[in-house]
Protein backbone atom coordinates (compact mmCIF):
# COMPACT_ATOMS: atom_id res chain seq x y z
CA UNK A 1 0.00 0.00 0.00
CA UNK A 2 1.41 3.37 -0.93
CA UNK A 3 1.99 6.10 1.60
CA UNK A 4 -0.53 8.34 -0.19
CA UNK A 5 -3.31 5.75 0.01
CA UNK A 6 -2.48 5.03 3.62
CA UNK A 7 -2.60 8.73 4.51
CA UNK A 8 -5.85 9.11 2.57
CA UNK A 9 -7.48 6.24 4.46
CA UNK A 10 -6.20 7.61 7.76
CA UNK A 11 -7.66 11.06 7.01
CA UNK A 12 -11.04 9.61 6.06
CA UNK A 13 -11.19 7.53 9.21
CA UNK A 14 -10.30 10.65 11.19
CA UNK A 15 -13.22 12.56 9.69
CA UNK A 16 -15.59 9.71 10.50
CA UNK A 17 -14.23 9.62 14.05
CA UNK A 18 -15.08 13.30 14.56
CA UNK A 19 -18.62 12.86 13.24
CA UNK A 20 -19.17 9.77 15.41
CA UNK A 21 -17.69 11.53 18.44
CA UNK A 22 -20.05 14.49 17.98
CA UNK A 23 -23.04 12.14 18.26
CA UNK A 24 -21.56 10.07 21.12
CA UNK A 25 -20.73 13.17 23.14
CA UNK A 26 -24.45 14.02 22.99
CA UNK A 27 -25.40 10.55 24.31
CA UNK A 28 -26.50 9.05 21.00
CA UNK A 29 -26.10 5.27 20.76
CA UNK A 30 -23.71 4.29 17.94
CA UNK A 31 -23.82 0.82 16.40
CA UNK A 32 -22.78 -0.88 13.20
CA UNK A 33 -25.71 -1.52 10.88
CA UNK A 34 -24.68 -5.20 10.73
CA UNK A 35 -25.19 -5.48 14.50
CA UNK A 36 -28.41 -3.49 14.64
CA UNK A 37 -29.81 -4.40 11.20
CA UNK A 38 -32.11 -1.40 11.51
CA UNK A 39 -34.03 -2.93 14.44
CA UNK A 40 -34.38 0.03 16.74
CA UNK A 41 -34.65 -0.41 20.48
CA UNK A 42 -37.94 1.13 21.60
CA UNK A 43 -36.20 2.68 24.58
CA UNK A 44 -33.46 4.39 22.56
CA UNK A 45 -34.48 7.83 21.35
CA UNK A 46 -31.89 8.19 18.60
CA UNK A 47 -29.28 5.97 17.05
CA UNK A 48 -26.33 6.50 14.73
CA UNK A 49 -25.79 3.49 12.49
CA UNK A 50 -22.39 2.94 10.87
CA UNK A 51 -21.65 1.38 7.46
CA UNK A 52 -25.25 1.51 6.26
CA UNK A 53 -25.93 -0.22 2.92
CA UNK A 54 -27.97 0.97 -0.03
CA UNK A 55 -28.20 -0.01 -3.69
CA UNK A 56 -26.39 2.58 -5.80
CA UNK A 57 -27.39 3.97 -9.21
CA UNK A 58 -25.55 1.10 -10.92
CA UNK A 59 -27.61 -1.46 -9.00
CA UNK A 60 -24.62 -2.46 -6.86
CA UNK A 61 -24.30 -2.57 -3.09
CA UNK A 62 -22.77 0.54 -1.55
CA UNK A 63 -22.47 1.81 1.98
CA UNK A 64 -22.66 5.20 3.63
CA UNK A 65 -20.62 6.04 6.68
CA UNK A 66 -23.65 6.86 8.84
CA UNK A 67 -27.42 7.10 9.13
CA UNK A 68 -28.86 8.91 12.13
CA UNK A 69 -32.40 7.89 13.00
CA UNK A 70 -34.79 9.28 15.58
CA UNK A 71 -38.44 8.38 15.11
CA UNK A 72 -39.54 9.56 11.67
CA UNK A 73 -36.34 11.59 11.16
CA UNK A 74 -33.46 9.97 9.30
CA UNK A 75 -30.29 11.62 8.02
CA UNK A 76 -27.79 9.79 5.82
CA UNK A 77 -24.24 11.14 6.24
CA UNK A 78 -21.56 10.71 3.59
CA UNK A 79 -18.00 11.70 4.59
CA UNK A 80 -15.27 12.69 2.14
CA UNK A 81 -11.85 14.03 3.07
CA UNK A 82 -9.23 15.24 0.66
CA UNK A 83 -6.09 16.93 1.99
CA UNK A 84 -4.24 17.14 -1.33
CA UNK A 85 -5.50 17.49 -4.86
CA UNK A 86 -6.84 14.23 -6.23
CA UNK A 87 -9.98 12.59 -7.50
CA UNK A 88 -12.45 12.90 -4.60
CA UNK A 89 -14.05 16.01 -6.07
CA UNK A 90 -14.37 14.31 -9.47
CA UNK A 91 -16.69 11.81 -7.79
CA UNK A 92 -19.10 14.51 -6.58
CA UNK A 93 -21.56 14.05 -9.49
CA UNK A 94 -21.75 10.31 -8.74
CA UNK A 95 -22.28 11.03 -5.05
CA UNK A 96 -25.03 13.53 -5.84
CA UNK A 97 -26.81 11.18 -8.27
CA UNK A 98 -26.78 8.45 -5.63
CA UNK A 99 -28.27 10.85 -3.10
CA UNK A 100 -31.01 11.88 -5.50
CA UNK A 101 -31.85 8.53 -7.07
CA UNK A 102 -30.65 5.74 -4.79
CA UNK A 103 -30.44 6.75 -1.14
CA UNK A 104 -33.81 6.17 0.53
CA UNK A 105 -33.59 9.01 3.07
CA UNK A 106 -34.92 12.48 2.27
CA UNK A 107 -32.23 14.16 4.40
CA UNK A 108 -28.68 13.65 3.20
CA UNK A 109 -25.56 15.40 4.41
CA UNK A 110 -22.25 15.46 2.56
CA UNK A 111 -19.41 16.24 4.94
CA UNK A 112 -16.39 17.23 2.88
CA UNK A 113 -13.23 18.21 4.68
CA UNK A 114 -9.61 18.98 3.87
CA UNK A 115 -8.03 21.46 1.48
CA UNK A 116 -7.64 19.17 -1.54
CA UNK A 117 -11.05 19.51 -3.20
CA UNK A 118 -11.20 22.18 -5.87
CA UNK A 119 -13.14 25.29 -4.89
CA UNK A 120 -15.19 25.19 -8.11
CA UNK A 121 -16.11 21.55 -7.49
CA UNK A 122 -17.33 22.36 -3.97
CA UNK A 123 -19.30 25.33 -5.30
CA UNK A 124 -20.90 23.10 -7.95
CA UNK A 125 -21.86 20.44 -5.40
CA UNK A 126 -23.26 23.02 -3.00
CA UNK A 127 -25.30 24.69 -5.75
CA UNK A 128 -26.64 21.43 -7.20
CA UNK A 129 -27.45 19.92 -3.79
CA UNK A 130 -29.41 23.03 -2.76
CA UNK A 131 -31.31 23.15 -6.06
CA UNK A 132 -32.74 19.66 -5.77
CA UNK A 133 -36.20 20.19 -4.34
CA UNK A 134 -37.65 16.85 -3.24
CA UNK A 135 -34.73 15.94 -0.97
CA UNK A 136 -32.93 17.97 1.66
CA UNK A 137 -29.29 17.56 0.56
CA UNK A 138 -26.70 19.63 2.39
CA UNK A 139 -22.95 20.13 2.03
CA UNK A 140 -20.90 20.83 5.16
CA UNK A 141 -17.27 21.07 6.16
CA UNK A 142 -16.37 19.50 9.51
CA UNK A 143 -17.03 22.65 11.54
CA UNK A 144 -20.41 23.19 9.88
CA UNK A 145 -21.28 19.50 10.36
CA UNK A 146 -20.62 19.75 14.08
CA UNK A 147 -22.99 22.72 14.31
CA UNK A 148 -25.60 20.89 12.20
CA UNK A 149 -25.36 17.82 14.46
CA UNK A 150 -25.78 20.00 17.55
CA UNK A 151 -28.82 21.70 16.00
CA UNK A 152 -30.29 18.38 14.92
CA UNK A 153 -29.96 16.84 18.37
CA UNK A 154 -30.87 19.86 20.50
CA UNK A 155 -33.41 21.70 18.32
CA UNK A 156 -34.55 19.07 15.82
CA UNK A 157 -33.34 21.30 12.96
CA UNK A 158 -32.42 19.68 9.69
Amino acid sequence: MSLTLSESNHSGVGLEYYIEHEFKSRNVLVQYYSVNANNHDLFVEGILLKCVPYTNIYGCRSTSEFVYSHGPVAVRIECRRQDVSGSVDEKFPYLLMNAIEAMPENNIWFVVDGNGARKKALEWLHRKARSYGSKNIRLYNLTEARIAIKNLLTKGEL
